[in-house]
């Protein structure tokens, strides 16, 4: 990529392209962030608030907390793949959009 000027830049900066692909960044970011939050500490509410019921056997030595927990972690990774997938979906095309804009 070759050098721009602060002016170029700032016309970028400023544009509601940029914006909105920010904005955009964002609320997926922050939709993802709420649900493993969600998942995490509800997982830590249901220890608090309900141990015998984490604490239940399932199998000769499984309770049915270590399955809940495993859960967490597999949503956490299934949140992370769709991320990714967003990314490589809309927002990477939107950045080089806006990259060759900014060399024009």
């Amino acid at each position: 990529m070759g050098w721009v000027t602060v002016a170029e830049a700032r016309l970028l900066l400023e544009s509601s392209d940029f914006r909105r692909m920010v904005s955009r960044r964002w609320r997926v970011s922050l939709a993802l962030a709420g649900g493993l939050c969600a998942a995490y500490y509800g997982y830590i509410l249901l220890v608090v608030l309900h141990p015998l019921l984490v604490a239940r056997r399932i199998g000769e030595a499984t309770t049915l907390g270590m399955p809940l927990a495993a859960g967490v972690i597999v949503f956490a990774w299934v949140l992370t793949l769709a991320y990714s997938w967003w990314a490589g979906a809309s927002h990477d095309s939107d950045v080089v959009r806006l990259q060759r804009r900014l060399r024009r």
